[in-house]
C-alpha cells in the first residue's frame, strides 16, 4: 500500500524539478520574464514644469536586458534615467525600475527620422570619486582592446527668463572614459588641453602615437574619440 504514495511523491518531485529547468531555459518567454523581474518598482513622474527630459532620449525603444546573473530578457521597452543613473522599463504605459541587478541594457529608438542605438553597462573599474563598479556608462564603441564610454549626469537647474521669473530645466554634465581591457583600467579623457599631459602620462603608447599623428584631434568632439578608439581596436 505504501508503493503508490511513494510513486506519487516521486512524480511530484520530478515535475517540480522540471519546472525549475523550464524557468532557467526559457527566460525569453513573456510569462517567465514577468515572474523573474518585470514587475519592477514604479517610478513617480517628475514635475511637468521642468523643461527637457531626465532620460537619455525622449523616445523609448525596445531592446534587451542582461541581468547581473547573465540571464537576459528581450523585446522590452527601455530607457535610461541620467538623473540618477538608473535603467528603466515601461510596461502598460507605466515606468518601472528593475528589482534585480542589471548589468546592461541595449535598445534602439527613432530620433529625427533616424534609428539610434543605445547601450548602457556597469561593472567597469572605479574611475574617480564619483564612479563605482555599479555606475552605468553609455558604451559608444568597444573592441578587444578599448571601450569608449560616456558618463552623463543630469540635475534640475534654473535658467533666467526675466526679473522675477526663472524656469526649471534639466542640465547635464558629460565626460568620456577609455577602458583599457588588458590593464583593466579606466582613463579619464580630459575636457580640454589642460589635462592632456596627465592623460598621456598614463595612456598606452598606441594612444600617444595616434594623438601625435592626428594634430587636428579634439578631445571635446565625440566623433573624434569614436574614430580613435575604433582605429585602435583594428
Amino acid at each position: 500500500m505504501k508503493t503508490p504514495a511513494l510513486l506519487i511523491l516521486f512524480c511530484i518531485s520530478c515535475l517540480h524539478s522540471r519546472g525549475q529547468v523550464v524557468v532557467q531555459n526559457n527566460l525569453n518567454s513573456s510569462s517567465v520574464i514577468e515572474a523573474y523581474d518585470l514587475k519592477g518598482r514604479p517610478i513617480a513622474n517628475r514635475a511637468a514644469e521642468i523643461e527637457g527630459t531626465p532620460y537619455c532620449t525622449e523616445n523609448w525603444g525596445r531592446g534587451t536586458v542582461i541581468f547581473a546573473t547573465g540571464e537576459r530578457a528581450d523585446a522590452i521597452e527601455l530607457n535610461f534615467n541620467q538623473l540618477d543613473n538608473t535603467p528603466l522599463f515601461k510596461k502598460g504605459g507605466e515606468i518601472f525600475s528593475f528589482v534585480h541587478p542589471v548589468k546592461e541594457i541595449r535598445f534602439r529608438v527613432e530620433e529625427n527620422g533616424r534609428q539610434k542605438d543605445f547601450m548602457f553597462r556597469n561593472s567597469y573599474p572605479e574611475a574617480g570619486s564619483k564612479s563605482t563598479p555599479a555606475t552605468y556608462y553609455q558604451v559608444l564603441t568597444e573592441g578587444n582592446k578599448y571601450h569608449l564610454l560616456s558618463l552623463v549626469s543630469k540635475r534640475v537647474g534654473e535658467v533666467f527668463v526675466h526679473p522675477g521669473k526663472s524656469d526649471k530645466v534639466y542640465q547635464q554634465e558629460k565626460s568620456w572614459f577609455i577602458y583599457d581591457v588588458a590593464r583593466n583600467q579606466m582613463l579619464h579623457v580630459p575636457a580640454g588641453k589642460r589635462g592632456m599631459e596627465e592623460f598621456l602620462a598614463v595612456s598606452p603608447n598606441e594612444i600617444k602615437s595616434y594623438l601625435n599623428g592626428h594634430k587636428g584631434f579634439n578631445v571635446k568632439e565625440e566623433n573624434d574619440l569614436v574614430s580613435m578608439v575604433s582605429a585602435l581596436n583594428l
